[in-house]
């Protein structure tokens, strides 16, 4: 309710114009959202009676509404968001990412949750908050931080890492080039803290498209890699030990989380192949009545 408000308010002052009036580029971003919008609405009404059959049709209104509510969101803070605005949300996503690495940090090393114990002592009563709390099937601790999984954790630290280390490059003088210094490690250490293989993997995969664009800055960082070795090792004792112990060839082939993962590419194959061009119909692959899939290039 509170996007469709902005979303009314953006609307008009598209309309009403002048210099403080939002600006829609065509740029190749924004035609992509707009594309890839445009197929997902497509592919339901193609599939439409298929859908109503196997009941499904109510999961795809839903799943529309949430692309549309994302969609939304993203012209909006595209077409009214300044340059000088940029740099300040820039400022605060790090400054959060600071905030829920350290708390992750500290549920790493005491097994105590503060949001979701902060959290809890401030809603109403009647509501609650649940989490994962043990990863037994692959004997691993659940480190969730503010998420509800510690993937999604993961995913959300290691999005804030690019900004912290263009902060490192461009920053004009040593302090702040040590202040971002920091920042990297916290993010870093409370991304590793999670003690999942994503959080080697995904930041490494950032870092490599940013070696592609930046290679002599990033070079020339090289031996504050060390410093941020120790640095997550004082932070999050053990937890890198850990992480590359599920990275062996052999554990890393033979682990039920691999298994389970790579069993999914032939499960989907005839979903794929019956509806190759549009799907049958965007978000409508409910993991509950068919299958779970824990890739997403796969539901889509």
């Amino acid at each position: 309710f509170v996007l469709g408000g902005i979303v009314l308010v953006w609307v008009a002052a598209l309309l009403a114009g002048g210099r403080a009036a939002p600006r829609l580029r065509r740029t190749p971003v924004n035609i992509g959202v707009a594309v890839f919008l445009g197929l997902a609405v497509a592919s339901v009404l193609l599939n439409l009676q298929v859908l109503v059959n196997v009941d499904d049709f109510s999961l795809a209104v839903k799943k529309l509404a949430l692309l549309l509510a994302y969609a939304a969101f993203f012209f909006v803070a595209a077409s009214v968001l300044r340059p000088p605005e940029v740099r300040s949300f820039v400022a605060l996503t790090i400054a959060l990412a600071c905030i829920a690495a350290l708390g992750t940090i500290w549920e790493y090393r005491t097994g105590t949750n503060l949001f979701y114990d902060l959290t809890a002592k401030a809603i109403p009563p009647g509501f609650s908050l649940g989490a994962e709390t043990l990863d037994s099937e692959f004997g691993r601790p659940a480190v969730t931080g503010p998420t509800q999984h510690g993937l999604a954790l993961t995913t959300m630290l290691a999005f804030a890492l690019p900004l912290t280390v263009v902060g490192v490059v461009r920053s004009p003088t040593l302090g702040r080039k040590l202040a971002y210094s920091a920042a990297t490690a916290v993010v870093v250490a409370g991304t590793v803290a999670t003690l999942r293989k994503t959080a080697v993997l995904v930041p490494a995969a950032a870092l490599l498209i940013m070696l592609v664009y930046w290679r002599g800055q990033l070079l020339r960082l090289a031996p504050l890699g060390l410093v941020l070795v120790m640095v997550i090792q004082v932070l999050s004792p053990g937890a890198l030990a850990s992480i590359r112990g599920q990275l062996q060839p052999d554990r890393l082939s033979s682990s039920d989380s691999t298994q389970g993962r790579t069993a999914d590419y032939t499960a989907v194959a005839p979903d794929v192949k019956a509806h190759l061009a549009t799907g049958r119909g965007y978000g409508t692959y409910d993991s509950h009545k068919y299958r779970l899939l824990d890739n997403q290039y796969l539901v889509l």
